[in-house]
This record gives C-alpha cells, sequence and structure tokens, in this order.
C-alpha cells in the first residue's frame, strides 16, 4: 500500500493512495501517510511518501440508515444531509457539481484512451463514497484520506480509511485506490494535477482498475476539495 502527498504552489494540494487488496469481500486499507512536509523549494512543490500495512477491518453491520459500517463503528453526522443521520440519506451531488464530477470522469477517461485504455465505467457508489469524503473534508476543515476522528455521544470514533468508506455503502473490489485534492476550482485543473503527478497519474493509468466514482464539494480552508475512488472486481451494491 502507497501513499503519496504533493503540495502543488502555495494553496493547491494532491495526494494518492493505492491498496491491493487481497479479496473482494472485505475492506483493507491503513494511514494516509500524516500531514504535508515542510515546503522546502522557493515554488512550493514538496515531496513525501510513506507506506503502512493492511489490517483486517473484521465484520460489520448495519445502522438504521441502511449504511454498512464497520463493526463497532459508526458513520460521522457530516456525512448525512442536514447532518442528521435519522434521514439515512447520505450527501449527494447538486447539478452543478455532478456536472463537475462527470467532466473530471471525462477527462480522466480520456487521458486512459490517449494511453491505450479502456474507459473507466461510472460508478455510482464510489460516487457517495467519494463525494460523502470530499463534503467531510471542506466541512470540517481537513485533507487526508483517512477521515478524521469524531465524537459520537462521549465516545470519540477513529477515522476510516478510503477503503474502509467503499466498504461502508456496500462496494467490494479486488483493487482499490484513491486519489484526493484541494484548492483546484475547475475540473480541468484538478485533473491536470492528477496527471502531472506520478503517484496519482498511476491511478488513474492503472490497467486493473474498471470504475471510477468522482466526488466534490465547495468550502472549507482550500474552498475546493476533489476525491477519485477507483475499483476493479467485486460489485457495487
Amino acid at each position: 500500500m502507497t501513499s503519496i502527498f504533493e503540495k502543488i504552489g502555495r494553496h493547491a494540494v494532491i495526494v494518492s493512495f493505492l491498496v491491493l487488496a487481497a479479496g473482494c469481500g472485505g475492506s483493507s486499507g491503513g494511514g494516509g501517510g500524516g500531514g504535508p512536509a515542510p515546503v522546502a523549494s522557493p515554488n512550493g512543490n514538496q515531496n513525501t511518501s510513506s507506506n503502512s500495512g493492511n489490517q483486517n477491518n473484521g465484520g460489520t453491520q448495519t445502522n438504521n440508515s441502511g449504511v454498512t459500517v464497520p463493526q463497532g463503528g459508526t458513520v460521522p453526522d457530516t456525512w448525512f444531509v442536514n447532518d442528521d443521520p435519522a434521514s439515512g440519506q447520505l450527501r449527494s451531488h447538486d447539478a452543478a457539481e455532478q456536472a463537475f464530477a462527470d467532466r473530471v470522469l471525462e477527462l480522466t477517461n480520456d487521458f486512459r484512451v490517449q494511453n491505450g485504455l479502456p474507459r473507466l465505467f461510472a460508478d455510482s457508489a464510489l460516487d457517495v463514497s467519494a463525494k460523502v469524503h470530499a463534503e467531510d473534508m471542506a466541512r470540517r476543515g481537513y485533507f487526508d484520506h483517512d477521515t478524521q476522528d469524531f465524537t459520537q455521544g462521549q465516545n470519540t470514533v477513529s477515522g476510516f480509511s478510503p477503503f474502509v468508506r467503499m466498504g461502508m455503502i456496500g462496494a467490494t473490489y479486488s483493487t482499490a485506490a484513491e486519489n484526493i485534492a484541494a484548492g483546484q476550482n475547475t475540473p480541468d485543473a484538478v485533473v491536470n494535477a492528477w496527471i502531472n503527478s506520478s503517484g496519482h497519474r498511476a491511478n488513474m493509468l492503472n490497467p486493473n482498475v474498471t470504475h471510477l466514482g468522482v466526488g466534490y464539494a465547495s468550502g472549507g480552508s482550500f474552498g475546493d476539495y476533489w476525491v477519485q475512488n477507483f475499483r476493479a472486481g467485486g460489485n457495487a451494491p
């Protein structure tokens, strides 16, 4: 499993995360590599990477929203419309946000075709996984693959990896990967940033992945947050 952090200029950041799961029935994942390294060069470019081992997330359970969660886990309130888990309705794109997400898929597929690879299928389940994470980062003010820890009643719940999040909405996979970015204000800008980063480009040009979900949210300190969730094998709910 590999995590690659890159800082682009002063106001935009991108991160890629890749795992090869042992099977398609469960989720495997780990930390996202921590925070950004100090900027060391005059133009603001700085790279760092870290590795962490796979972990078995154990069994699952279903809460009253119908969202599958890790055994003993829960779902952050910020993932729900109106912050109301009782509504059972996870956040989704409005029309303008969906247009952004569709454009990211289109540009990603154009880039794959240019490199002799088949187009990725749109994946509505991974759209949800990506959207709730983009929204959560924007609303709670962080930037990482793992969701920030959160308080549920009197308990502190540890954050979820991308692969736990994918499993929470019912997607299974043999291979999964995630790219995230913040600060780019158009789909063209964010895809270009990913293309010009080796780790993100590798995820986009992975010949094994077959499906892509895209999430976008506005707000937070960076203004724009982007998530790509890739998968191969398994099935979407």
